[in-house]
């Protein structure tokens, strides 16, 4: 049996040749029309017109399977298949949010076949306080009596939108403010994950996880650390764990009472990220080396977080005295040691109940003492795109921290909005004086 009549087996039916024309005729969403193949009657042929003119799906089926999906009730050739619940429209969902004053936080769910998985999905979202969930309409399991089941009453509570196009639902999400994130195996720590403001959640398939092209819409991919024999989770734990680290009691004030301190390993940085990693190839090392500080400058100056970036002089030569530029920590270790050694054991000092230290690498192996210890990791990939939206479009981003100040989640206090404030005006006011200029 395939998933869609699997789902459809779940479901609810409206059976019987007259509630069935009552039915189609009515607004209810009806998922199929089954009629039993070889049996002549004209209501049966007027039930089968009305449904093509609505565009619904006419499947003519034997009776044997009629019976099958009416559980052997007296269905007399005809089974309308109706979802168990009403869905809502997206804007149903921000309705949600905005009734309760919080920034949205929406679950995109990407063909999750299984009804029971879907069920545990929306329990997780209604005891932690998501706004709503998005679910395509084709391939994909919908609101079924199976679902209704596992969630335990949650389905009465969790708006769930039906689409036909993720891809573009996610793009009109995007536009509307929201910051959309995926699950992968290769992204930053859920941990470590940056949940404030808009947020739109995609999990992914069972076994495919996110298709190819949604993936490319991602605005930050997250990966759940797997220490054991076991590699995987199950798509509903996944999401319970995703859910709950956004919206968790208390990260609110753990964001604002805990420092962060980002530790860069530099060269790791230049080797990883292709413009730099150009400059390098090309005998401007110098140069790799100066963009980078420049970038991770700004940077600091958009987010307020304390950096400190660290150079291997026992590999490459440079400078051999640390020191600050912009408060910038800039630290070139000695000769004889690397700047992994280094680094494990400063953010080994540094990690602390009041400070959260995250290193900025690649070489996850070689300083994996640090992270047992409760120090986070952002990959090499992943800071570049942090740096690189947060410089592309520093306007956009000040717009959307300042307003996560009426939002429960905001990590940003006031001194950091005000300084973020002061270097956008900055910003406007270099830009008038180069146009001008020209």
């Amino acid at each position: 049996m395939s998933n869609n009549e699997q789902d459809q087996t779940a479901a609810d039916f409206v059976i019987g040749r007259h509630p069935a024309m009552a039915a189609i005729k009515s607004d209810q969403q009806i998922n199929k029309v089954f009629i039993q193949s070889g049996l002549q009657a004209d209501v049966l042929n007027d039930i089968a017109k009305i449904a093509k003119k609505r565009n619904l799906i006419v499947q003519y089926v034997p009776k044997q399977k009629l019976d099958r999906l009416t559980d052997n009730a007296n269905h007399q050739g005809v089974a309308v298949g109706v979802a168990a619940f009403e869905y809502a429209t997206i804007d149903d969902l921000f309705a949600v949010a905005k009734a309760k004053n919080e920034a949205p936080f929406f679950l995109i769910l990407d063909n999750i076949e299984d009804p029971h998985n879907l069920g545990s999905i929306m329990r997780t979202a209604d005891a932690a306080g998501a706004h709503g969930i998005i679910i395509p309409k084709r391939r994909a399991v919908g609101l079924t009596s199976t679902v209704a089941k596992t969630s335990t009453g949650a389905i009465e509570h969790v708006k769930v939108a039906r689409v036909t196009n993720l891809v573009q639902t996610v793009k009109q999400l995007q536009e509307a403010g929201l910051w959309i994130f995926g699950t992968d195996m290769n992204g930053t720590d859920y941990r470590q994950w940056d949940a404030s403001g808009a947020v739109g959640l995609i999990i992914g398939n069972e076994g495919k996880g996110i298709s190819p092209l949604l993936k490319k819409s991602v605005d930050e991919m997250l990966t759940i650390p797997m220490i054991g024999h076991v590699q995987s989770l199950n798509a509903s734990v996944a999401a319970s764990l995703l859910i709950y680290q956004a919206t968790r009691p208390g990260i609110h004030w753990e964001n604002k009472m805990k420092q962060q301190l980002l530790i860069v390993d530099a060269y790791n940085m230049i080797g990883n990220w292709p413009e730099l990693n150009h400059l390098k190839q090309t005998d401007r090392l110098p140069q790799a080396r100066d963009e980078l500080i420049s970038m991770l400058t700004e940077y600091k100056k958009i987010t307020g977080l304390n950096i400190s970036l660290v150079f291997d002089a026992m590999y490459v030569p440079g400078n051999s005295k640390s020191y600050r530029q912009a408060d910038l920590e800039i630290i070139w270790t000695s000769k004889d040691q690397t700047a992994d050694s280094y680094i494990e054991k400063y953010a080994g000092e540094k990690q602390s109940r009041v400070l959260q230290v995250t290193v900025a690498t690649s070489d996850q192996a070689e300083q994996w003492v640090i992270f047992s210890e409760g120090a986070l990791r952002v990959p090499a990939l992943e800071l570049r795109h942090r740096v690189k939206t947060a410089l592309k479009d520093v306007r956009h981003t000040a717009v959307r921290t300042q307003d996560l100040g009426a939002v429960r989640k905001s990590p940003w206090n006031d001194d950091q909005l005000s300084a973020l404030d002061q270097y956008r005006q900055q910003l406007e006011r270099n830009h008038v004086k180069h146009h001008h200029r020209s």
